[in-house]
């Protein structure tokens, strides 16, 4: 296995942060508090590769409408090097979708309650001898 590959901690990391930084780009003032969930799962890229995944809620003041708030958002994470980020309609609520080098991606949404939910996802990597993907990351 290459030594220099991504770990199982450092997507994690990666990940999280990730996540955090919407926060930055929703705009200044703007959340209240946030939630980030310590633990994630593990979603498989392919037989050997497997992706982080992860949550974290920002619970916003409530001076902007959901839409504003998302491309607020997208605009920023599309101005990144190797990111790009667009509007969806889901199945109930808009949504925005970011992906970025290598799979790392978000896609981002906020109820009525004004809470922006963020659910990522790290780029994929191998795990390594003495890892199981049913372990708790």
């Amino acid at each position: 296995m290459d030594e220099e590959a991504l770990t199982v901690d450092q997507a994690k990391s990666e990940t999280q942060t990730l996540g955090s930084g919407v926060a930055d780009a929703s705009g200044a003032g703007e959340v209240v508090s946030s939630e980030q969930a310590p633990d994630g799962v593990l979603l498989s890229c392919s037989d050997t590769t497997w992706q982080w995944t992860g949550r974290t809620t920002f619970q916003l003041d409530g001076s902007r409408d959901r839409r504003a708030v998302l491309e607020a958002v997208g605009a920023d994470f599309a101005d990144m090097d190797g990111f790009t980020a667009g509007l969806r309609d889901g199945s109930t609520t808009l949504m925005l979708v970011a992906s970025g080098p290598d799979g790392l991606s978000f896609v981002a949404d906020v109820d009525d309650a004004d809470v922006l939910t963020v659910s990522s996802a790290s780029r994929c990597f191998e795990l390594r001898d003495g890892e199981s993907s049913f372990d708790t990351f």
